[in-house]
């Protein structure tokens, strides 16, 4: 059993989309989230911007990643950020930013817990290896926010990254990828599919959640990292939200999540006193005029993170 601490804030301005100028996107989405009151609606403490940035587009060759010096150093810096902060008795809550950051901050629990569980809310797979050749918009064209999944199993780009990230960080059977509704558009575009990782992987598509009940779900997963007495991580990708809620999100579905259901999937997780950390992302406010959107944000992942 471990003891639940507050909560650090720590920001993380990165774009998988590579932006150099001024912050553009999902960079922007600390700031925004700041003045919309997230860290108090925490009762966290702020800790400012890591002083990271994916500005390079050009596309390596040989694994397929969009600026993959830097999405190493970014790695690099959120591995030690998060072992660092676990290490001083604090539980980091990284704000993004982009899924790019999964690696970083699963890499850090690793080395500070040894094996770990992730539950990785999303309306994606995020299994894609780089190298699919497709005419699309995303990581298939080399974008890593659309590979961290595949990464952390040591697939795809991997190698790429085995001296900023070590190990695998995540063994499929401790692994929940939760909400996503890709899957048939996922396996037209060539990704990896949750079958190519194993057999032990928890995969729940947004059909099977609702189908169960969101609270039932949540508890599931989290009546199983009980069982198997594992610290674990939460990644938010708020593009698991229904897409006419919430439309500031570059790569959003049909379909998703209504706030009622994800405070009732989540809750029971967020209460665990295993719960090490967690990390929230893809909310665009260059897509939410007045950036009314990050009001509701504040209101209802504060709820569900700070509550009794």
């Amino acid at each position: 059993m471990m003891k639940k601490t507050s909560f650090k804030a720590i920001g993380v301005p990165i774009d998988c989309l590579a932006f150099d100028g001024p912050l553009q996107a999902v960079e922007r989405m600390p700031d925004s989230l700041r003045r919309a009151g997230l860290v108090q609606a925490l009762n966290a403490e702020d800790m400012g911007d890591l002083n990271v940035r994916i500005s390079d587009r050009t596309r390596d060759p040989e694994f397929g990643v969009i600026g993959l010096a830097e999405c190493r150093d970014v790695t690099a810096i959120l591995r030690d950020v998060t072992s660092r902060t676990l290490a001083a008795g604090d539980r980091p809550f990284f704000v993004g930013g982009c899924c790019t950051m999964a690696v970083g901050i699963a890499s850090g629990m690793r080395d500070y817990f040894g094996q770990t569980a992730l539950v990785y809310v999303d309306g994606h797979l995020d299994l894609y290896d780089g190298k699919t050749s497709y005419d699309g918009k995303t990581s298939w064209q080399g974008e890593m926010g659309d590979m961290p999944m595949a990464i952390l199993f040591g697939c795809g780009p991997a190698p790429a990254f085995r001296r900023v990230m070590g190990d695998n960080p995540l063994a499929p059977e401790n692994a929940y990828i939760v909400g996503y509704r890709d899957y048939d558009e996922a396996r037209e575009r060539g990704s990896l599919m949750p079958a190519d990782i194993s057999e032990k992987l928890n995969h729940l598509p947004l059909q099977d959640i609702r189908a169960q009940g969101m609270q039932a779900a949540g508890e599931g997963i989290c009546r199983q990292i009980e069982e198997a007495d594992l610290p674990f991580y939460i990644h938010l990708d708020l593009d698991v939200m229904h897409g006419d809620l919430f439309p500031a999100t570059l790569y959003s579905l049909p379909d998703g999540l209504i706030w009622s259901e994800l405070e009732q999937l989540l809750g029971p997780l967020a209460q665990s006193p295993r719960l090490a950390a967690v990390s929230i992302g893809c909310y665009d406010p260059d897509m939410d005029e007045g950036e009314r959107l990050a009001t509701d944000i504040a209101i209802h992942v504060g709820r569900i993170f700070s509550g009794p």
